[in-house]
């Protein structure tokens, strides 16, 4: 209303809430009666730092929750025995201010990623940990969260994995990441405003 453009806004709002709606509505199609997974949304690597804010809304828009942060934006830095502890079926790792390149070197370095404690998680084991663009995505809120949620659900659920366009672009396994696929991925494609899939909401996004 600031800036006279009332009309426009209410529509791109009521367009990004048909986004989320829509993802929801195919993640509870998945998962049907089954629990909601444990869903661990990684803002730092060292020290390992879970997620607040807007982040476990997404979570319960793929058909989860959230296990490493809440919406009142206070987030603790945790040990790796906390995160053992969360017991998490997927982890997703979006370090805050990063693009996917830097996340995997970060990563690379990082020690308790080679510890036992680490490689017996089941998550790990399941091949269920992911790494995402964070800088793009993950840490800021603007427009983008839409397909952020999209991203989330394509990590979830293996049947959505691709469906909007994320699997092996903006999204990675853990292996796939440290394999050296991340640093085929340009930088130039996520940093472009704008929606880059099916979403049909255009606005470039902001800190």
């Amino acid at each position: 209303e600031a800036l006279g453009v009332a009309d426009r806004g209410r529509r791109v709002a009521d367009q990004m809430a048909a986004v989320v709606e829509d993802v929801r509505r195919h993640c509870l199609a998945v998962r049907g009666a089954a629990p909601p997974p444990r869903i661990a949304l990684i803002e730092w690597i060292e020290p390992i730092m879970g997620c607040g804010h807007w982040h476990p809304e997404l979570a319960e828009a793929a058909g989860g929750i959230c296990v490493t942060g809440d919406m009142s934006g206070h987030v603790e830095t945790m040990s790796l025995a906390d995160l053992v502890a969360a017991r998490p079926d997927v982890i997703i790792f979006g370090p805050c201010g990063f693009h996917m390149a830097r996340s995997v070197k970060d990563l690379g370095e990082a020690a308790w990623l080679k510890s036992p404690e680490w490689a017996e998680m089941p998550a790990v084991r399941e091949g269920r940990v992911w790494v995402a663009d964070g800088l793009t995505y993950f840490n800021r809120s603007s427009p983008r969260v839409v397909e952020t949620a999209q991203i989330v659900a394509e990590a979830v659920w293996p049947d959505l994995s691709g469906l909007w366009g994320h699997r092996g672009a903006t999204l990675l396994t853990l292996e796939e990441a440290m394999g050296g696929m991340a640093t085929q991925l340009r930088e130039a494609h996520h940093s472009q405003p704008g929606f880059t899939n099916a979403a049909t909401v255009h606005a470039a996004p902001c800190c």
